[in-house]
């Protein structure tokens, strides 16, 4: 039975700017049974402003800001070498670009990835969605750091392009507290937005498996999480994600409850049809 549940582990800065990291990542989405591993692309020059980039920020890269994100970030000749890697190991990737020369980059360097994933920080941005929808990719859009109106706004310029495929519930803190989670958007999106061309999903920052499974009860049809070597790496995201033995788990309960959920209705079972005999005296 081909999978339904599409799963993304989002690699993106886990990482940490290191290849062969990415690879160990990689491997890890593709043997716990993903269906995508995803990055992220940022020009920082665009991104942040020069007093940000000048500012202290201690890392494993230096002490200011920008060394961090440049340490962060992999130039094309790296994308290149992951995407070769992608390509040999069958596990596709896609990206979020942060800004409009990013889009341009994956554009020209790599036009057979599926998706643009548009993160929550940009929906509100709507220069960066023309760019998007002019890339030709098919797209992903997060939700969070939004309310209706903004989403209305965004998806009204997008949506009869027919090129928005999923619409993904979203809470952006990391990691997200339980009180703030609010699985419970997945069925307001799906009133709202689920179209035969745009499915729902959720992109899930608590950091554990509980809410990414039960997403999939309500409605979701593809989920994805960040996922990095060891929760104790010096990081924002890595807090946040999941450890090889949790991803693993994970899949296996998606898997499980894509099995398990059925279909809406009351049917006797075919396991409950010798037990029906028995228990009813049915010869």
């Amino acid at each position: 039975m081909q999978n339904f549940v599409k799963i993304t582990a989002e690699i993106g800065i886990n990482a940490d700017g290191d290849v062969e990291v990415a690879k160990q990542l990689i491997n890890i989405a593709k043997d716990s049974g993903c269906d995508y591993v995803k990055f992220q692309k940022r020009d920082i020059e665009s991104v942040y402003t020069k007093e940000q980039l000048d500012s202290y920020r201690e890392s494993q890269f230096g002490t200011t800001f920008r060394q961090q994100k440049e340490g962060l970030e992999f130039s094309l000749e790296e994308y290149q070498e992951i995407s070769e890697y992608c390509k040999e190991e069958n596990m596709p990737f896609f990206v979020s670009p942060w800004d409009l020369k990013s889009i341009d980059f994956l554009k020209n360097n790599f036009p057979h990835i599926p998706y643009l994933k548009i993160p929550s920080a940009k929906v509100t941005d709507e220069k960066y969605l023309k760019k998007c929808l002019d890339s030709g990719f098919d797209l992903i859009m997060s939700t969070g750091l939004c309310n209706l109106m903004m989403l209305q706004k965004a998806i009204s310029s997008i949506v009869g392009s027919k090129k928005l495929k999923y619409l993904l519930g979203c809470t952006s803190s990391y990691p997200c507290p339980i009180k703030d989670i609010n699985l419970n958007q997945i069925k307001f999106l799906s009133y709202y937005f689920r179209t035969p061309n745009c499915a729902i999903g959720w992109s899930d920052h608590s950091g554990g498996i509980l809410f990414p499974a039960v997403s999939v009860a309500l409605g979701a049809s593809m989920v994805e999480v960040h996922i990095t070597l060891s929760r104790t790496r010096l990081g924002t995201d890595h807090s946040s994600s999941l450890e090889p033995e949790g991803l693993r788990h994970l899949v296996k309960y998606i898997r499980n409850l894509e099995l398990g959920m059925g279909e809406p209705n009351k049917i006797i079972q075919e396991s409950e049809i010798p037990v029906m005999k028995k228990l009813r005296n049915i010869q």
